[in-house]
């Protein structure tokens, strides 16, 4: 896979990945998101934090929620996102690269059960990685600025893997390996300009 080559449209794999990346995660849940085929979780940087466990919110009333709940035997969590068009449910692994703390997240399921198998084999769920500033109840998540982002691969296209979905250089899709995410991302943690404007959340309710 070449840095930056667009996907053709006879490539039916990566097309099928953009449409559920498109309609599964960016769209109706993170603006602006970036997505990523991997995962950025690996047991060596595994992190753990009580304090995640709650239900979020920009504040009380508001209609979009982030209620992480412990995932039993297993220190990761479940994440269920609501807001006024629905609820997605997420696996969410947090990591600690450095002194940084970053979000991983995946769609608990990917397939639509009133949807034929031929169509669901088509369909491949993709990564959300988010950096997280946890500080009490108050609570950060902050994504790679799309701007920043297509400059920098524009300026130095193999410094992280990926593909632009058409051609088109606002559709990226990160293809790095783990190991490289990794890297690439604890390398930008402290760069203010490669982040986006943080979601901004505080805890509403504590749970179990």
């Amino acid at each position: 896979m070449a840095n930056g080559k667009s996907i053709s449209p006879y490539n039916h794999t990566m097309t099928r990945t953009l449409t559920i990346v498109a309609l599964s995660i960016t769209l109706g849940l993170l603006s602006g998101c970036i997505p990523s085929l991997h995962t950025i979780y690996s047991k060596d940087v595994a992190a753990y934090d009580e304090n995640l466990i709650g239900v979020w919110a920009e504040k009380p009333g508001a209609k979009e929620t982030w209620r992480f709940d412990k995932v039993r035997f297993f220190k990761r969590y479940s994440l269920t996102y609501a807001d006024k068009e629905g609820v997605g449910e997420f696996d969410a692994r947090l990591v600690k690269l450095g002194d940084t703390l970053f979000l991983d997240l995946y769609p608990d399921k990917v397939e639509h059960k009133d949807r034929p198998d031929i169509y669901n084999a088509h369909l491949l769920g993709v990564h959300t990685i988010m950096r997280v500033i946890l500080d009490g109840q108050e609570l950060e998540l902050l994504t790679l600025d799309r701007k920043w982002l297509k400059k920098h691969l524009a300026d130095a296209p193999t410094s992280l893997k990926h593909e632009l979905i058409d051609g088109d250089d606002d559709k990226i899709l990160i293809t790095a390996s783990t190991a490289e995410l990794q890297k690439f991302y604890q390398d930008q943690a402290d760069n203010t300009e490669a982040w986006a404007k943080p979601i901004k959340l505080q805890l509403i309710e504590k749970t179990k």
